[in-house]
């Protein structure tokens, strides 16, 4: 049995944004009418992309986790708090504990 080649969890690039859409909008929104970048512009945009962790398992994207970053002040204290938006794990890569990777 030859082992799986796993890259990740690391951010996504540019280089790896079409297919991890292809691959989030194949998952939530099958029906092709609508990508998932039109639903979450400030997740998938140029400055955010390090905060979309993946993993590549044998150089496909199997699953991903983004997150947006938030600063809140109150009553003179700072702390950062993250939005995570939805994550989605290729179907043939389940129960694997990579989503579970992406979001540690």
């Amino acid at each position: 049995m030859s082992k799986v080649r796993i890259d990740g969890p690391r951010g996504c690039t540019a280089e790896d944004l079409d297919e991890l859409v292809a691959l989030v909008s194949g998952i939530f929104r099958p029906d092709g009418f609508q990508d998932i970048r039109t639903d979450y512009p400030l997740v998938y945009r140029d400055e955010n992309l390090p905060n979309i962790r993946l993993i590549r398992a044998a150089g496909q994207i199997v699953a991903e986790v983004p997150f947006v970053p938030w600063t809140v002040a109150h009553e003179g204290c700072r702390f950062t708090i993250a939005v995570i938006s939805p994550t989605a794990t290729h179907v043939d890569h389940r129960h694997k504990g990579y989503g579970l990777r992406c979001l540690n």
